[in-house]
């Protein structure tokens, strides 16, 4: 649609709205001429200004809330709403809509939409002598802030999802940015953020697939924002109206209630049965899946981190991935000023007591070329993770703080279903993790309660966090289907201080 606008057979269309022209001068400019399209009426919307005065509306009125919640904990729909926990307190809703940005990718609620999030850095630069007084987009775009100073933007960075500057994304737009403009440059801020991208560059709204108290608005990237107000108002009239499906405009610019399906069974990492999350957990959410969401919002590249229960190496390699050392990647002291600064070499310590498990492990890091790499340290130890906090010790530099840990309880899937994790060891373990825990760090236990042991297992486990001091450590339990006992639970335990 968009490239059949500026087609001879979408000219008509397109020109109230824009100029066609062959030639432009920008004398102000290196390149000197250009084609293109001069946009009429246009202007620019200042989002973050537009979202205080929405909040101040809001506020005057009663009816703004604000606080931290995790939406795959903190939000629970039934068949006649939702409730969602606030800052501690329970509030009732008949409908939820969640607005999480490229972060609903890793909400087991947002199912996996957006598909395509991308990562883009900005940069504030001074250039006296430019005048320019139009927003300018040649394969970057230059937007007049006032008193000589530009915004430029943006790169594209679908791998390094974290919206914090890179100093490689930094040196792109400095590099296109010479390339137009021969005067002196002066760095003033960078910025950085990650777009809530998709697939077909379109925005997602319409009612949970699973959940029908709960919607979704989501997929405002670079195209979709433009279609945000179209997409809210065909949502909100499918609440008013009590419908379950989504208006469409003429040129099917909403996927409506087409979110993909997210699988509902265990991984296939260490469970007790891999057919105990699709039988007896038909309806229940992947606590698997969940936790590696909730350890990915924490870790950050440089950090040391623990894969409890090694298995067949899915948590090695997440984490492992994690934590690398990317010289693209930002770190606490990346940004235009400081170009060169790189983050710190990342740490994995993986533990299990059978040798085969930790080879499937190593072939798996070699087979994505995380082993034996500069990148990260992975260390592979054969023995009992209740020793955790000793080897810590030895082979981490003294003092230092992990940001997560992971256990997957149970036993190694294809093995010896008589060798499983045991209460005891397991529970010292956690202990060993807690007692190493970063501020803001977590640790996630996924327990399986199908198999000989593995409901006791669980309820030692969850002894164990209820006895946590509360001032430290926030805890959570979070049943794979909470009708049904044999489901797996997920247990998250996060350090506060």
């Amino acid at each position: 649609e968009e490239r059949r606008l500026f087609q001879t057979d979408g000219l008509p269309r397109a020109r109230p709205y824009a100029e066609m022209l062959n030639r432009v001068e920008l004398p102000m400019l290196a390149a000197g001429q250009f084609g293109g399209i001069r946009m009429q009426p246009a202007g620019r919307l200042h989002v973050s200004r537009l979202l205080d005065d929405c909040r101040e509306f809001f506020a005057a009125r009663d009816c703004w809330r604000q606080g931290v919640i995790d939406p795959d904990v903190d939000i629970q729909a039934d068949d006649e709403g939702v409730t969602v926990v606030i800052n501690g307190a329970p509030r009732r809703a008949r409908s939820v809509i969640l607005c999480q940005g490229w972060q609903g990718a890793l909400s087991a609620l947002g199912n996996g939409v957006p598909d395509a999030p991308v990562r883009g850095d900005i940069l504030r630069v001074r250039i006296p002598g430019l005048h320019l007084r139009e927003v300018l987009h040649h394969d970057i775009w230059i937007v007049p802030a006032g008193n000589d100073e530009y915004l430029v933007g943006a790169t594209f960075d679908r791998r390094h999802l974290v919206d914090e500057p890179s100093p490689l994304g930094a040196q792109e737009l400095l590099t296109k940015l010479n390339r137009l403009v021969h005067l002196p440059i002066i760095p003033v801020d960078h910025l950085a953020g990650v777009r809530a991208g998709t697939r077909t560059r379109r925005a997602v709204a319409g009612r949970h697939p699973r959940h029908r108290c709960i919607c979704v608005m989501n997929g405002l990237g670079s195209r979709g924002a433009l279609l945000a107000p179209f997409a809210g108002q065909a949502l909100l009239q499918m609440l008013e109206n009590d419908s379950d499906t989504i208006a469409q405009p003429y040129w099917n610019v909403l996927d409506g209630v087409a979110l993909p399906e997210t699988d509902m069974g265990a991984d296939d990492s260490r469970t007790a049965d891999s057919s105990e999350a699709r039988h007896g957990n038909p309806r229940g959410r992947s606590v698997t899946k969940l936790a590696t969401n909730i350890v990915r919002r924490v870790v950050r590249s440089g950090e040391t981190v623990v894969d409890a229960t090694a298995g067949n190496g899915h948590d090695t390699l997440t984490l492992a991935e994690l934590v690398r050392r990317r010289d693209d990647a930002p770190s606490d002291h990346a940004n235009v000023i400081d170009p060169e600064s790189t983050a710190a070499r990342g740490h994995v310590l993986a533990f299990d007591v059978r040798m085969d498990a930790l080879r499937q492990t190593r072939i798996r890091l070699s087979s994505s070329q995380l082993w034996d790499v500069d990148e990260v340290r992975i260390d592979l130890i054969c023995d009992c993770h209740s020793r955790l906090s000793e080897r810590l010790q030895q082979l981490s530099s003294p003092g230092i703080r992990i940001a997560a840990a992971m256990f997957n309880l149970g036993y190694l899937p294809g093995s010896d279903r008589t060798q499983l994790t045991q209460p005891r060891s397991t529970c010292s373990a956690i202990h060993g993790a807690i007692r190493h825990l970063r501020k803001d760090g977590v640790v996630t236990i996924v327990a399986y309660r199908g198999h000989a042991g593995g409901t006791e297992e669980a309820a030692a486990v969850e002894t164990l966090i209820a006895g946590l001091d509360a001032d430290v450590y926030q805890t959570d339990y979070i049943p794979g289907d909470p009708g049904n006992a044999a489901s797996p639970v997920l247990f998250v335990i996060r350090r506060k201080d």
